[in-house]
């Protein structure tokens, strides 16, 4: 049930963008060869919630495109719905992770239903600001790499360059060298 597939979603996302549903085909068939059950059905759900995103910064939308993946009955559907009635009910993001982990808190840090409601949880309490997001996904613990940068990657595809915060673009050069043969072309 743990999150080594799921971290892989961006890939079938940007593969498919604007696709949800071929997104979610890729992801399992990516996600099936090392994974199974609501591992399986979180990377279909962050890929095709990553392929709605390049065209919609609506959380609401990007979950709907996602949740045809998830199995109504299964832990990963308990953990999203958790994060998102929370969110609804206007909990604050500690009581809602309190939820999280009181109902569904594993001993394997890895663990895909509750990180899933942790980046559903981090998405909808930063309200589209990339530092506030990340900020609740690393305090939220558990698989923390996974859940930023998966929270990440589905605020960069909605909107590449306001969701980025003016701290992390500082970080960040406006252009990247990917090797020595760049010159070269260059040059020609």
């Amino acid at each position: 049930s743990g999150m080594g597939c799921a971290i892989r979603s961006e890939v079938w996302g940007m593969v498919a963008p604007g696709d949800p549903r071929e997104a979610a085909r890729l992801a399992g068939i990516d996600g099936a060869i090392d994974h199974a059950g609501d591992a399986l059905d979180a990377e279909r759900f962050l890929a095709a919630m990553e392929a709605e995103a390049f065209f919609t910064g609506d959380l609401e939308r990007m979950f709907a495109a996602g949740l045809p993946f998830v199995n109504p009955a299964g832990e990963l559907a308990a953990c999203i719905r958790v994060a998102r009635e929370g969110h609804a009910a206007g909990l604050a993001w500690p009581e809602v992770w309190r939820r999280l982990r009181d109902d569904h808190g594993h001993p394997d840090c890895t663990h895909a239903p509750l990180n899933l409601g942790i980046i559903v949880m981090a998405l909808l309490h930063g309200g589209g600001d990339m530092e506030r997001t990340l900020e609740i996904a690393v305090n939220s613990g558990w698989d923390v790499d996974c859940t930023c940068s998966t929270s990440r990657s589905c605020l960069t595809c909605a909107n590449p360059l306001s969701s980025v915060g003016s701290m992390l673009r500082l970080t960040c050069p406006s252009a990247i060298s990917t090797g020595w043969w760049e010159r070269r072309w260059a040059a020609k």
